[in-house]
């Protein structure tokens, strides 16, 4: 490793600073929460009980889908393959359109926690819940699955 790609007092500045950052804004809202309160519900947990303003969820929502690694890949893609991978990003972008203006009118009033909810709702039946759940469960695998076959690539590779 080169001397100009080593952290630099700088660096490690601001590397400890948003590490520092983050676990106060953790502690923070931790103490927040349960101060005064025994129980917290699933919705408060799996929505932030609803009181979350639309520009902190869609800002949580876009650096969720761009990682450093897209950042960093698309460009290089582009570079070696040519423009094909735009198709990629008109692509991305109309789904997001239709998402926006489809289904979160749709999804949004009725409250619920997760696609399968809707499921339930839309056909009045569990076992729609249940079998959408069902298929996700195996279309998805478990994480140690996951995990091994990481491994066993990166050992292949």
């Amino acid at each position: 490793m080169t001397e100009d790609m080593k952290f630099k007092p700088w660096d490690w500045v601001v590397f400890a600073a948003m590490l520092a950052v983050s676990m106060v804004i953790g502690i923070f809202y931790a103490v927040r929460e349960t101060l005064g309160k025994t129980e917290a519900t699933t919705g408060e947990y799996l929505m932030g009980g609803r009181k979350l303003g639309l520009l902190p969820v869609s800002i949580s929502i876009l650096v969720s889908f761009f990682s450093a690694i897209v950042i960093l890949g698309n460009p290089a893609e582009m570079y070696t393959t040519g423009t094909m991978m735009f198709m990629l990003t008109i692509g991305m972008l109309l789904s997001i359109f239709l998402a926006a203006t489809i289904f979160v009118p749709l999804l949004y009033p009725l409250q619920l926690t997760s696609s399968f909810e809707y499921l339930e709702l839309r056909f009045n039946s569990k076992v729609a819940k249940l079998t959408g759940t069902f298929i996700m469960i195996v279309q998805q695998g478990g994480m140690k699955a996951v995990i091994w076959t990481d491994v066993f690539q990166c050992v292949v590779k």
